[in-house]
């Protein structure tokens, strides 16, 4: 059978293992992470353990983890369904609602999923290992090259594996595609920033941790702050502190933090990003959440300026290696998600596991690049937005800001990103080639 290999085990590299699995190839994943013998001893899959923060999952990507049989898995976790989110003023005031909820879909699909990262990267994983796939770690990208017939890749300990197609899914500094595309810019730093998670619910002394929104986001535009908060569950939250300025101690713009390894001082980080949202006058409950973390982890937010083509040859891109995007619009993982099905599908479509990649590919790249494009634009619009110098401009963005929710709400503009079914896209591109699909 022919081989796919794939550069990078997170969760789109690990959906695409499983939906090409599924195709009928042959699917190895490689990924650099070192993972202790004791996060997956006793294990019949691979695991990462406990790391990361939480999730949402809108429409658009819950189609495609249901195509892949992942979804009832997915929900078995720990998880809260989610209507939309409201957006406050640090201080959380004015608060502020925009839904996310999916009109033309099933029930099945109208609402968010928010769970932790690590419970859906480890539902995948079992996945693939139940699928067949293949999984290496410590596995570090050196070299690959190709010809028209096969791709063969080098690691960083000498080892060489060929295959018949490499898929780059190795996140927003992939080294697939700066082999690939050297030429293009790299990822842009836009700013730095941290992941809690904490026990929903616990009582530590007089207070009770708890959140008043299932998902929020508190925004101070002057300090260059926002919060993101969410409920997971019944007994985990989250949270996500970003900082477009920085502040003593402030450990994030730190390339080590690519990596999300977590804070090693725990208490003394939960005391400092405490004393930190407390300045911005968060609420009480916030402070609180940060202040007894049960973990940290220091991240770093990029965005990758728009790549023309994301295919050479049999190497294609796709995740946050072909559009690494602001996660101010929500949408990074689901366009990733779309990635996977189209490719899949596609190949399914057109022959199979012998399809002319050629065409495939690009097919590929006409049916994702202007939508991911698309999005991505959208979040480097909201983001411009969101920080300012003055007090008057941050009180007319505001304003514009709600007028903007009012008519999302009422026209229910998330049906376009949110609730789009990418499996119409193949169909739409495949009919313009005069190829019809049965079902």
């Amino acid at each position: 059978m022919p081989k796919v290999i794939i550069i990078g085990a997170g969760l789109v590299g690990t959906s695409m293992a499983v939906a090409l699995q599924k195709q009928g190839f042959e699917v190895s994943v490689y990924d650099k992470i070192e993972v202790s013998a004791e996060v997956s001893k006793g294990k019949r899959y691979l695991e990462f353990g406990e790391t990361g923060g939480s999730l949402g999952i809108q429409a658009n990507g819950m189609l495609v983890l249901d195509r892949l049989e992942l979804l009832d898995k997915v929900l078995e976790q720990p998880h809260t369904l989610l209507e939309g989110m409201t957006f406050l003023n640090a201080d959380g005031s004015d608060p502020v609602f925009r839904s996310t909820i999916s009109n033309n879909l099933p029930d099945r699909f109208k609402k968010d999923v928010h769970l932790m990262r690590s419970h859906l990267q480890n539902v995948i994983m079992r996945k693939c290992g139940e699928s067949g796939v293949r999984m290496f770690i410590n596995m570090k990208l050196e070299s690959f090259s190709q010809t028209d017939s096969e791709v063969t890749v080098k690691f960083s300990d000498g080892t060489t594996v060929t295959g018949d197609y490499l898929v780059g899914a190795d996140g927003i500094h992939s080294n697939v595609r700066r082999i690939l595309f050297p030429e293009h810019p790299k990822a842009e730093y836009f700013c730095g920033g941290y992941l809690g998670v904490f026990q929903h619910g616990k009582k530590v002394g007089d207070a009770t941790l708890q959140l008043k929104y299932p998902l929020s986001i508190y925004m101070n535009g002057l300090t260059g702050s926002a919060v993101f908060a969410a409920r997971v569950g019944d007994s985990l939250g989250a949270w996500n502190v970003l900082l477009a300025k920085s502040h003593d101690g402030d450990a994030s713009a730190n390339a080590a933090n690519d990596d999300w390894r977590p804070a090693a001082n725990l208490p003394q980080e939960a005391a400092r990003l405490a004393d930190l949202v407390k300045e911005w006058q968060s609420p009480p409950n916030l402070v609180d959440a940060v202040l007894h973390a049960d973990r940290i982890t220091p991240i770093n937010v990029y965005d990758l300026p728009n790549l023309p083509k994301w295919h050479k040859g049999r190497v294609l891109l796709a995740g946050d290696s072909a559009h690494g995007m602001l996660p101010s619009f929500g949408h990074g993982l689901g366009q990733g998600l779309e990635d996977v099905s189209v490719l899949a599908d596609l190949f399914a479509e057109l022959g199979g596991v012998y399809a002319d990649h050629r065409k495939v590919f690009e097919l590929y790249d006409k049916i994702r690049i202007p939508r991911a494009h698309s999005v991505a634009n959208t979040s480097r619009n909201a983001s411009s937005t969101t920080f300012t110098n003055s007090k008057l401009r941050e009180k007319v963005m505001r304003t514009m800001m709600k007028f903007a929710f009012w008519l999302s709400n009422v026209l229910k503009l998330n049906d376009v990103v949110g609730a789009h079914d990418v499996r119409l896209d193949v169909k739409k591109a495949l009919a313009a080639e005069n190829i019809i699909i049965a079902k």
